[in-house]
Parts: C-alpha cells; sequence; structure tokens
C-alpha cells in the first residue's frame, strides 16, 4: 500500500468510526458507540450479543459486507462482522 493508499484508507477508517459513535451507545453492545471502533465491529457484536431485532439487521449487513469484501477484495471469508471483531478488545475507552 502506497502513501496516498494509506491516508485513504485512515481517513475512511476515521469517518466509519465516526458513524459507529454517531449511532449512539447501547447497554447490551460494548462497541456501540465507541469512537475507537468501527461499524463493522458494532455489527459483529450485534449479531452475537443484539436483541432479535439487532441480529437481523446486522445479519443482512453482514451479508452485503461479505458479499463485497469477497467478490470486490477477493478475501475468503465467511463474515466480514465476526471478522472484525476477532481478538478486538470491548474495553476500549470511549473517550480520548
Amino acid at each position: 500500500m502506497d502513501d496516498i493508499e494509506r491516508r485513504v484508507v485512515g481517513v475512511l477508517e476515521a469517518i466509519d468510526e465516526a458513524g459507529n459513535a454517531a449511532l449512539g451507545t447501547d447497554p447490551r453492545i460494548p462497541l456501540a458507540g465507541n469512537p475507537h471502533a468501527t461499524i463493522s465491529q458494532r455489527l459483529g457484536q450485534m449479531l452475537i450479543m443484539g436483541t432479535p431485532r439487532q441480529k437481523a439487521i446486522a445479519g443482512v449487513a453482514d451479508k452485503i459486507l461479505t458479499w463485497i469484501e469477497v467478490h470486490e477484495f477477493g478475501v475468503q471469508t465467511e463474515s466480514h462482522c465476526l471478522d472484525a471483531i476477532k481478538d478486538f478488545p470491548t474495553s476500549l475507552p470511549s473517550a480520548g
């Protein structure tokens, strides 16, 4: 990855994390609203810890993101959102 690509990815990650923060917190989902976590990580936790409605919403989003990752980027995965939370700490500070 060259310097320009690295910068673009950094900006996209910041936007993704800001989106998670903007969606707000949820006591069932530790990473919900945390500005250090992405929307995909939030969705991954929703798949595991969410209400039936949250699991359904996260499942649809995960199917779309997984399809994009597999068919557009050639990454072999079963779940984009579950991959996003693999080995990711849930106790990140929510500020700072």
